[in-house]
């Protein structure tokens, strides 16, 4: 019946993100009850180290939003590559909603356009989606009410019944309710947090328009586009109340007095047609394979029981070492190290090849099957050039460094040698060591080199790398 498009990052975008999100999150879920109903969140240019901001706060959800919710990420490399130099917004509205809308459930014949600070109380007792299932063609607005931020801190992001019925009581009895109109072709003020268009109505209007990356009106544009192609809109209010989670303690990226925004003349009063010609083939991020993130089976999910799985079990006193010496140990358990080792995975897709770069046959073989066991679609690379025979190790893919620029998106750098050698001994000075092992830990330094100038030349068309030393 409905999709509900939503967007943001992990930041802390305005003020106390993380709960006025998980409370919008878990309240748009209560009040849907159709068998396809999704929100649909897409994660906009998060930095690759970080997980998703559903992720983040995946505890904080119900389990009724956990199973509403669809993660779309789209990687900082896009925003770098095709954006960035055009905005100074980290999270831009058209291009993370484009993406989302191309990619709700076709089953679903309304789209709501929102944010993720808004509360809606059905005014009789009704979901949203019966009272979307009754309506007539048309796009529908709802005037926003404010909540002051002592007030919705004070509801429990846990129990959104109890939050939806207090909202209610504030607006009337706390003389919080107040409509603000605006021109015929939005209806109400501030209109992007309700947003209700027919599905096949915004794929034909080639959804937001993309070229407003400096931050607001992108709602007002679509409403006059709307209004254009398919008349005016309709007032919801007699059916729905919108509240929304003030968030002023702090100036966001929006408020800056030397911000600028998108001129609101060229794309609101002096729009002229419903559709986007010049985005047509293109809207949406189109082209790109975009990740689709599974809050129940995440990498991040799945790794402690992996981790369990791969690891021998534990027995005896936990190893000591002496703070005052560890600088000159060049030496590590395995088992020890890579829980730690693994935190580089958490945050990946299993499509994302991951490498090693080291002369460490006691993690290597560990880490290659914990990728086998969190089903990661690419076996290990290891640059070749190694003192060990990598390539007998079962999960691993011996190539040059110059494949490992061009494929991986995590490189793990390991300075460190088999425990065996001198863990529980006493710190070996580097003039002691083998000639062989001397050798070893030149070539991973020339191979980090060799790395990072490939990386930083700009004669290729490898990505940036994350490296993890």
């Amino acid at each position: 019946m409905l999709s509900i498009i939503v967007y943001g990052r992990n930041d802390s975008h305005g003020y106390n993100l993380h709960k006025r999100a998980a409370l919008s999150f878990n309240c748009l879920a209560q009040v849907l009850d159709d068998d396809d109903d999704e929100i649909v969140f897409v994660d906009y240019n998060t930095p690759p180290e970080m997980p998703t901001f559903i992720e983040a706060i995946r505890d904080t959800l119900t389990d009724e939003a956990i199973r509403r919710m669809r993660v779309i990420r789209v990687p900082a490399s896009i925003h770098a590559e095709r954006f960035a130099a055009r905005t100074h917004l980290p999270a831009l509205e058209p291009i993370a909603r484009n993406a989302g809308l191309r990619r709700t459930n076709p089953a679903n014949r309304w789209i709501l356009s929102t944010n993720t600070d808004m509360l809606f109380v059905p005014t009789q007792s009704r979901s949203l989606s019966d009272i979307v299932g009754s309506l007539d063609d048309g796009y529908y607005a709802l005037p926003r009410f404010n909540l002051p931020e002592a007030l919705w801190e004070s509801l429990d992001r846990k129990d959104p019944a109890e939050a939806l019925e207090r909202a209610a009581d504030w607006g009337t009895s706390l003389h919080l309710d107040e409509v603000v109109t605006s021109y015929p072709w939005m209806l109400f003020d501030a209109p992007g947090d309700f947003q209700l268009v027919l599905r096949d109505r915004l794929l034909e209007m080639r959804g937001f328009d993309e070229e407003m990356l400096l931050g607001w009106h992108v709602d007002s544009n679509l409403c006059k586009r709307h209004w254009l192609g398919y008349g005016a809109p309709n007032d919801l209010r007699h059916e729905l109340r919108g509240y929304h989670c003030d968030h002023t303690r702090v100036p966001g990226v929006f408020h800056s007095r030397e911000r600028v925004s998108n001129d609101l003349e060229r794309f609101s009063h002096s729009v002229d047609r419903p559709d986007l010609p010049e985005q047509a083939e293109t809207w949406g991020l189109a082209d790109v394979a975009l990740e689709e993130v599974d809050l129940r089976a995440s990498v991040a999910a799945a790794l402690p029981e992996a981790l369990r799985t791969v690891l021998p079990e534990h027995s005896g006193a936990p190893p000591t070492v002496d703070g005052r010496t560890a600088f000159a140990l060049f030496c590590y358990p395995a088992e020890h190290v890579l829980p730690f080792v693994a935190r580089a995975l958490a945050t990946l897709s299993r499509s994302q090849p991951v490498a090693y770069v080291g002369e460490n046959p006691e993690l290597v073989e560990p880490l290659a099957r914990l990728l086998t066991e969190l089903a990661f679609s690419t076996p290990l690379l290891v640059a070749d050039g190694s003192l060990h025979d990598f390539g007998a190790v079962p999960g691993v893919l011996v190539t040059n460094v110059a494949d490992v620029v061009r494929r991986a998106e995590a490189v793990i750098f390991d300075f460190g040698l088999p425990s065996t050698l001198a863990y529980d001994a006493e710190p070996i000075l580097v003039s002691q060591w083998p000639y062989a092992t001397l050798q070893g830990l030149g070539q991973v330094l020339s191979q980090l080199d060799a790395l990072v100038q490939i990386d930083t030349s700009g004669s290729h068309d490898a990505r940036p790398l994350r490296m993890y030393v």
